[in-house]
């Protein structure tokens, strides 16, 4: 059988979408069911950076399509 993989930021997160997708076998560091393997990890999966970490290009690109003038 495959499995659809979906890794969580948090175990309470994590939870919550087993609970939606029907994964509710419980194993060592996931949860299983519905054709879902449901995991998660401890802490935070993105960061934001400051903007001037960006290269120049990028904000070139992004300032583009907003829609406002620098």
């Amino acid at each position: 059988m495959e499995y659809k993989l979906i890794v969580a930021e948090k175990f309470s997160v994590g939870q919550s979408i087993a609970a939606v997708v029907g994964a509710s076998d419980r194993h060592d560091g996931y949860l299983q069911g519905g054709g879902y393997i449901v995991t998660w990890c401890i802490g935070h999966l993105v960061v934001l950076v400051d903007a001037d970490q960006y290269s120049e290009i990028l904000c070139f690109a992004v300032s583009c399509a907003l829609p406002y003038s620098l």
